[in-house]
């Protein structure tokens, strides 16, 4: 879903067979499929996201939040998603945010997640969750 038809990922989407829409919100709301969509990420921005939680809630989808909007509570998910398992808008904490939520968590976990070794982040994070719960 997007709102700029020349965009490349929706081109390369709709290259893949995946059903697109250059309407936006809008859009997504009158696609065939809608019905079956559980939960939609809304990677737009706050402002957008405000009348966008608005509507898929209303419409039982689940929303995760990737904008600074924060509607919804902050979630890391390997870090307190169980907490929040029936919220119908999450908030996704991104980038160095899972560092300044969790206190205790050891910095190297971060530098090797930012570094994009992601084997390495799980061990180091599993490593780190069973000491630490």
């Amino acid at each position: 879903v997007g709102i700029d038809p020349a965009s490349d990922g929706l081109k390369r989407a709709e290259k893949l067979g995946v059903p697109v829409t250059a309407k936006g919100i809008d859009g997504l709301r009158q696609m065939p499929g809608y019905g079956d969509i559980a939960v939609v990420f809304d990677a737009t921005s706050a402002k957008a996201h405000a009348r966008h939680s608005e509507l898929l809630t209303a419409d039982g989808k689940r929303v995760v939040d990737l904008t600074p909007a924060a509607i919804g509570p902050y979630v890391v998910p390997t870090g307190n998603i169980s907490t929040h398992l029936d919220a119908a808008n999450v908030n996704r904490v991104t980038c160095g945010g899972p560092g300044a939520l969790c206190g205790n968590c050891r910095l190297d976990l971060f530098q090797v997640g930012r570094a994009g070794n992601a084997r390495e982040y799980r061990r180091i994070y599993r490593d780190h969750l069973a000491r630490n719960m």
